[in-house]
């Protein structure tokens, strides 16, 4: 059920009748190429769906990256630092900047 949970939480599963589907969106990924702007927003769309990811894209507008100190304080100042498995944090960083510059995904 975790993988059911996290894909629900980033939009690409959602409810339809008693069952699960995939989203107009998870279907948007898996369809167009890779490196399509098509495809770049359908992910953005995806790894801003959680809330705190949401807020972060809000916080660090466009190409901004913010530095890994920066992040961190932001993480601690929501009382979430801790929170973060080891490696999680870098991992996530690295997520999001290949989200916000395409990564050629």
């Amino acid at each position: 059920m975790p993988v059911i949970s996290a894909l629900s939480k980033y939009g690409l599963l959602e409810r339809s009748g008693e069952g699960l589907r995939l989203s107009d969106n998870a279907l948007k990924i898996i369809a167009e190429r890779p490196g399509t702007a098509g495809r770049v927003e359908a992910l953005r769309r995806a790894a801003e769906a959680p809330t705190l990811f949401g807020e972060l894209a809000k916080a660090y507008p466009g190409d901004t990256v913010p530095s890994p100190e920066t992040l961190e304080s932001d993480l601690i100042q929501r009382g979430l630092r801790e929170r973060l498995r080891p490696g999680q944090f870098s991992l996530s960083r690295h997520l999001g900047a290949c989200i916000v510059r395409g990564c050629g995904l």
